[in-house]
């Protein structure tokens, strides 16, 4: 069947794939007809995203066979020595940008297949030949690998030329619709991070409805602790305690889209001053997000001060602050209405009167 789908046919399925306009709509619209094309018991979709504090980790996933177990037990124990995966998620995440979809298979020999991998998921999960598509993505809140997989059991043959000619044929198309739904998803909470975070000194982070940490910037990093190595001080499992009792308010309070954002104040230790928390809800298209916005008393008026000493006219001040809270220049110049170039000029003026030659070496200037 692979190698005789018609033109017309062929068609229809660039159609349905070009429709799908939510991760919701993946199994009807992506999975099943794609699966159905190239001969393939099961499917699934897996999100890849490089956490704060956690580096790679699975997201949103979607399945479509009989062993819907099958994609719990990859994401609990075994997606990190995946042969397919592996080699993709060892490369420069700054280098995903959406323009190039990469199909692949899994090899047909390895010492793997007599390994963990091998013994203990495939042949439990009954799958012998993989086919997959690897979709690299950035958006300004985050890095990510958006990837297909078909599978066939040890009865049925490899996949074949045919198989792999027609995932090629369709790579663009898919490669467009997943990094647009990605595109929605960030641009649903990217102008309400911008908003929260364009005063001076703070942070934000960026949870999933499972209160997933999806996203972190600005000063929030610094603020409640993250990026520590597992078993550091004051982290645990690569969380900090700041964080996980953010999360347990979170969990308990319930918040919804709609419902005024949540004031909480979590205390780092003595002496220090306490760290403010402002937290909204939002509606995504993949259910709802939660936004938290960090900041510490007195932090603004401190960088205020080191800013004016270094002779910034009042336009440059503004345009540093929204650097030291972690914006790029796009989103420089939307929040302050002014041209991207406007922006490059303010920076070079910036960084020859205080010295410094790159934004954390101004961060560092700013804020010792």
């Amino acid at each position: 069947m692979v190698g005789s789908l018609s033109a017309e046919h062929r068609l229809r399925l660039i159609d349905r794939l070009a429709s799908c306009a939510s991760l919701a709509e993946l199994p009807d619209r992506v999975l099943g007809p794609l699966a159905e094309a190239v001969e393939a018991s099961s499917s699934v979709f897996v999100e890849f995203a490089d956490r704060p504090g956690q580096g790679a980790t699975v997201g949103r996933r979607s399945y479509v066979g009989e062993r819907p177990w099958s994609l719990d037990l990859y994401t609990e124990r075994y997606f990190r020595i995946d042969p397919l995966i592996e080699p993709s998620l060892a490369l420069n995440w700054n280098q995903a940008d959406g323009t190039s979809a990469c199909v692949t298979t899994l090899p047909a020999a390895g010492s793997w297949r007599d390994g963990e991998y091998g013994r203990h998921f495939l042949r439990r999960c009954s799958i012998a030949h993989v086919l997959g598509i690897l979709v690299p993505y950035r958006s300004v809140l985050g890095r990510q690998f958006l990837c297909l997989g078909f599978h066939r059991p040890q009865a049925d043959r490899p996949f074949g030329a045919a198989a792999i000619g027609l995932l090629r044929q369709f790579a663009a198309v898919i490669g467009t619709m997943l990094s647009g739904i990605a595109a929605r998803e960030a641009a649903s909470v990217t102008g309400a991070v911008l908003e929260r975070t364009a005063r001076a000194g703070s942070g934000y982070l960026v949870f999933d409805q499972d209160l997933m940490l999806l996203h972190a910037g600005g000063s929030a990093t610094a603020d409640l602790g993250l990026g520590g190595a597992a078993g550091a001080p004051g982290v645990a499992d690569g969380y900090s305690s700041l964080l996980g009792e953010l999360r347990q308010c979170l969990l308990s309070i319930g918040p919804q889209p709609g419902t005024p954002p949540l004031q909480l104040s979590l205390v780092r230790g003595a002496g220090t001053a306490p760290v403010r928390v402002e937290v909204e809800t939002v509606a995504t298209a993949s259910g709802r997000q939660h936004i938290a916005t960090t900041s510490i008393s007195g932090r603004a008026r401190d960088l205020a001060a080191a800013l004016a000493r270094l002779g910034l006219t009042s336009r440059e001040i503004e345009v540093a602050r929204l650097v030291c809270a972690g914006h790029s220049n796009p989103e420089i110049g939307r929040l302050l209405g002014i041209a991207l170039r406007t922006v490059e000029n303010h920076l070079r003026s910036i960084f020859a009167k205080a010295q410094v030659s790159s934004r954390t070496q101004l961060v560092a200037r700013a804020l010792p």
